[in-house]
């Protein structure tokens, strides 16, 4: 992962709060480890993840009034090859790890987690995070599972 050095410290701790949990929640399977940049636009090669701040996330590709975006291509299923990850400075740049490291999507219904989640609001890699992640592991399964993997399993309800 390269971060910009110029995102306020604040960022860069939460960042490196998620990527220090990426380990345990994948029972080893993932690991990640931080390297600063000054890079003013870092692009990601195969394997890495990218982010940067700006005052102007739309010039960089986000949507129109986003505050920050993950790029993700290329995407060949069910891995993320890279991601590139770009925001205005102090966002919520943990959520968007969320999507550029786990593939996550966004909550149907954010009332039902409140922010006990990193994609309902969270700036960090919660313990409930970890906990689902490390019962899709356990199970055998990772990156691709299915819905019906997971019901087989009993993480989710069919």
């Amino acid at each position: 992962m390269r971060v910009s050095s110029q995102l306020p410290q604040s960022s860069q701790a939460q960042i490196q709060q998620v990527i220090g949990r990426i380990g345990e929640a994948t029972l080893g399977n993932v690991n990640a480890t931080i390297q600063l940049t000054d890079d003013v636009d870092p692009r990601p090669g195969d394997g890495e993840i990218t982010i940067w701040g700006t005052a102007n996330p739309a010039s960089a590709g986000c949507p129109a009034n986003a505050v920050l975006c993950t790029s993700t291509v290329p995407f060949v299923r069910p891995f993320i090859q890279r991601a590139r990850i770009v925001g205005q400075s102090g966002g919520n740049f943990p959520h968007e790890l969320g999507h550029g490291v786990f593939g996550f999507c966004h909550t149907l219904n954010p009332n039902v987690f409140a922010k006990e989640t990193i994609m309902v609001g969270a700036f960090a890699l919660t313990d409930r995070d970890v906990t689902m992640l490390q019962s899709v592991y356990r199970a055998g399964l990772g990156p691709g599972a299915t819905r019906a993997d997971l019901a087989r399993a009993g993480i989710v309800n069919p």
